[in-house]
């Protein structure tokens, strides 16, 4: 398998900026549900670099998936949630500037982010995502050893979970989106699709006949249980698409620019959300445009010193938890 995968980064960086429009001008862009691209996507890398160590070493390590994540997730998260629930309370009580916290800080510490519904500052919020995949990973790492015999069985497994899930919170009139378990559509999505793409298991043309049509699809109003089938749907199709289509252009200026910013996206993400808060704050009374590029600007610089100062020293470490070096890279 390739070291890179040619066009995830591109997808990956186009993404964050529908996110990022549509959290910054609300109105521009239709946004809900772009964060499932990314849980679609994760499912995809990490179930190819599980079935690429099972063929390799016909085994699975706990160990080494553990800490390939940690090191990818931990130290920015952490230090973000140092930044706001540690250092910028000090800070406001001494500028006499008020702001919201979260009434129950220590779920952000371990990862249960998504569960707290308190009134709290948009850099945070933004957070619960990142707790649904740290759910999800702690899931697949008891489970991916399998993969080589019964990847099919966990799909079938977690898609019934969802369907379930889903009537049971309908019948509740509960609002479902920011639980882990709305999300297995997704992750159910990005499991198969791998699968599929590992074993070269799938015509172009249908794939681009199922995109068409689920992409269609999701101009009409739809359950919501049916609506995040069709979103995984239409994004693990997109992925394999892209991914055939994206090695034709790879020495296009613009390609190679976007598949360069695309390893920011974690930090991009998660700065994103302190650039606007900033933004709502200080620059409320300036042209919306101006402001949204301020607050785009911003989120660049940040992420792009972030990850060359800070997490990719982390990263280098990564090297010690490998059985093998010819994997796509997450």
């Amino acid at each position: 398998m390739k070291k890179r995968i040619a066009g995830l980064d591109t997808l990956r960086i186009l993404a964050f900026l529908a996110i990022f429009f549509f959290h910054s001008a609300p109105g521009l862009i239709y946004g809900y549900g772009r964060v499932d691209f990314f849980f679609v996507l994760s499912a995809f890398l990490l179930t190819l670099l599980t079935l690429n160590e099972l063929h390799n070493t016909d085994s699975f390590s706990k160990i080494n998936f553990f800490w390939r994540r940690a090191l990818r997730i931990f130290p920015l998260y952490f230090l973000v949630l140092l930044a706001l629930l540690v250092i910028l309370p000090s800070v406001a009580s001494y500028l006499n500037i008020s702001i919201s916290l979260p009434d129950n800080k220590w779920m952000y510490w371990l990862f249960l982010a998504n569960y707290e519904h308190s009134d709290t500052l948009f850099a945070l919020k933004l957070l619960w995502s990142v707790s649904v995949q740290e759910q999800f990973y702690l899931l697949f790492l008891f489970i991916a050893f399998a993969f080589k015999r019964h990847l099919w069985t966990f799909v079938g497994i977690i898609t019934t979970i969802y369907i379930v899930f889903m009537l049971w919170a309908e019948s509740q009139n509960m609002s479902t989106y920011g639980h882990t378990i709305t999300h297995f559509a997704n992750y159910a999505a990005g499991i198969a699709g791998a699968y599929l793409y590992y074993n070269k298991q799938y015509s172009l043309r249908l794939t681009g006949l199922i995109f068409i049509t689920s992409g269609i699809s999701l101009f009409f109003e739809t359950p919501v249980i049916i609506y995040h089938v069709q979103l995984s749907v239409c994004f693990i199709t997109l992925i394999l698409l892209f991914t055939k289509w994206a090695p034709r252009v790879e020495h296009n200026p613009i390609f190679k620019i976007s598949e360069n910013l695309g390893k920011y996206t974690y930090g991009l993400y998660i700065f994103s959300g302190i650039a606007i808060t900033i933004g709502q704050k200080f620059l409320s009374d300036w042209n919306q445009i101006i402001v949204v590029l301020a607050e785009l600007a911003l989120t660049f610089i940040l992420a792009y010193l972030s990850y060359h100062l800070y997490e990719k020293q982390f990263l280098k470490l990564k090297q010690y938890f490998r059985k093998q070096r010819n994997l796509t890279s997450q």
